[in-house]
């Protein structure tokens, strides 16, 4: 390669040498004269005073000729593969002192391409192979349409209504299935996907979807694409899709915890509809712990009534980072604060909430049309009720609740008022009650506090 072995006709002027490819000795006193420097490492003669050579009239047609006749190479400049000399093909490429340059010198680099592609056919021939082997897998994969658990049969019903036809023989991708909620229509898909219901498809158009892992595949969330995974005995088409969706709803659990997650994504997309109103950033380390406080709150109070709450931090929050030592994003970081204080109050009827109309821009989602369907559910639906709904528990009548607690609570008001801790039980028995747990469980909590001297 010339940049190793530099040919016996090198001519050497200052740093940079010549590899001369003509005997025409006018020419060759150009090329002395056009790569000429003094010690200071400038150029000794203009390109102007070269011009005119011959037909050539300027300086971009002189250079080109150049590059034909002669190749020039820098001894300031190093190969970072080989260490020879990088070939320059113009002035400015000159360097007057030592460079490291990060690229290589033409010959090393024409390895490291083929080396390159070499690697990259083979690792494209790698993916095919695993993506073909993982291909045979998922379409060897079946259920039991009649063990899908009521909540991803309700799922998959939302699901069919919002991108049919193509969940039945079909595929889609992430993006097509917007409309299933007011947000994190993701996760919904997954726990379709966890629970074995819809599979990746890697046969489906569109670009490539997988990359290797390790030893295995991951896939880009914007490329992949799913398909109905079949029942082990009616296939995927539509018959066997009414199997699975077509049911009575038994596992009220299931569904009630389903609901909960609907609707802390309707509040969260009024959330981040408020805040772009206002200029606000919705901070993400923060996302997790108001997705909490929403998620309590509407176990007391209809998706509407915590819409009020969260315009009334939004505002407050717009208005706070108005002021002087404030901003936009200092403000922002205080709504799980706000909205917990917000919930707080309520509870302790400080104040009240207004079940406000659902916003045209946030539509429910077909998630949520399918639960007023089946359900009669919507965002002015009082928590208890939905909760009643979707109890598996049998609620006991008054005389029952009291034949079932009256020894308790006698031991535990014995200890209470022995110990001067009657007014602390009653205050702690109200805070239970107001954070979800029923009579008999608030008391027996109560118990391992409070009467410990009585049992000793």
């Amino acid at each position: 390669m010339i940049c190793k072995n530099q040919p016996p006709g090198t001519v050497r002027q200052m740093a940079i040498k010549l590899d001369i490819k003509t005997t025409d000795s006018e020419t060759i006193s150009l090329l002395q004269r056009y790569w000429a420097t003094d010690e200071a490492g400038g150029f000794v003669e203009k390109v102007s005073a070269l011009l005119p050579f011959r037909e050539i009239k300027n300086s971009s047609g002189l250079a080109s000729y150049i590059r034909t006749v002669c190749n020039a190479f820098d001894e300031n400049q190093t190969c970072v593969k080989c260490g020879s000399n990088l070939t320059i093909t113009s002035r400015s490429e000159a360097k007057k002192y030592p460079h490291h340059p990060v690229h290589p010198c033409v010959p090393c680099k024409a390895e490291m391409d083929e080396a390159r592609r070499i690697a990259e056919e083979q690792a494209e021939a790698e993916l095919r192979r695993r993506v073909l082997e993982h291909a045979a897998n998922v379409e060897a994969r079946t259920i039991n349409y009649e063990s899908v658990p009521d909540d991803l049969a309700l799922i998959a019903l939302a699901l069919d209504q919002t991108i049919s036809p193509r969940l039945i023989g079909g595929s889609f991708r992430y993006a097509d299935c917007a409309s299933l909620a007011p947000m994190y229509v993701d996760e919904f898909i997954n726990r379709l996907w966890k629970g074995g219901v819809i599979s990746d498809n890697p046969r489906a158009p569109g670009p490539m979807a997988y990359l290797v892992k390790g030893e295995g595949l991951s896939y880009y969330p914007n490329r992949i694409s799913f398909s109905l995974v079949p029942d082990e005995f009616l296939g995927a088409g539509a018959e066997a899709f009414q199997e699975l969706v077509v049911r009575t709803y038994k596992d009220k659990k299931g569904l009630l915890g389903l609901w909960f997650d609907y609707a802390v994504a309707d509040c969260m997309a009024y959330l981040y509809d408020q805040c772009s109103d206002f200029n606000l950033v919705v901070p993400e380390h923060k996302i997790e712990e108001i997705k909490s406080t929403v998620h309590t709150a509407l176990k007391f109070y209809s998706i509407a009534e915590v819409w009020c709450m969260i315009w009334r931090v939004v505002q407050k929050t717009s208005t706070n980072s108005n002021h002087r030592f404030s901003s936009k994003e200092k403000s922002a970081g205080t709504i799980p604060a706000k909205l917990l204080l917000q919930f707080e109050s309520a509870r302790k009827g400080k104040t009240a909430f207004t079940k406000w109309d659902r916003p045209k821009s946030l539509p429910a989602g077909m998630l949520g049309q399918v639960f007023n369907e089946i359900y009669g559910f919507d965002e002015k639906t009082d928590s208890s009720f939905i909760i009643k709904m979707l109890s598996d528990d049998e609620p006991l009548d008054r005389s029952q609740v009291e034949a079932n607690i009256d020894s308790r609570v006698q031991e535990l008001m014995t200890a209470a008022l022995s110990s001067g801790s009657g007014a602390a039980v009653m205050y702690d028995f109200s805070e239970l009650i107001n954070n979800g747990a029923d009579i008999s469980e608030a008391i027996e909590k109560l118990m391992d506090v409070y009467s410990i001297p009585a049992r000793l």
